[in-house]
């Protein structure tokens, strides 16, 4: 099944506020989009957060990152566009 919308989350090293960004998306109650988490370079933390998260999250979440080499943010956002499957970005 295709869902209809991908919410596309740019994140670098900031795990208190994906999870605030996330818990809010949890209280959504239309389901039909997934979220997708752009990582650019961030540590450790912020995988293993995601993988904690996942198992609980009422929506599917992808994830996709990229070495730290400098701020390189709009890479890692196309990169995500790519591997998206909606037919809506946000």
């Amino acid at each position: 099944m295709i869902l209809k919308t991908s919410v596309i989350i740019p994140v670098y090293n900031a795990v208190r506020a994906l999870e605030l960004v996330l818990t809010g998306y949890c209280r959504q109650s239309s389901r039909g989009f997934e979220v997708f988490i752009a990582d650019d370079g961030s540590g450790p933390e912020v995988r293993a957060f995601i993988d904690a998260f996942v198992p609980h999250a009422p929506f599917p979440i992808k994830y996709t990152c990229q070495r730290d080499e400098g701020f390189r943010r709009a890479r890692i956002l196309n990169q995500a566009v790519r591997e998206s499957s909606a037919h809506y970005l946000i």
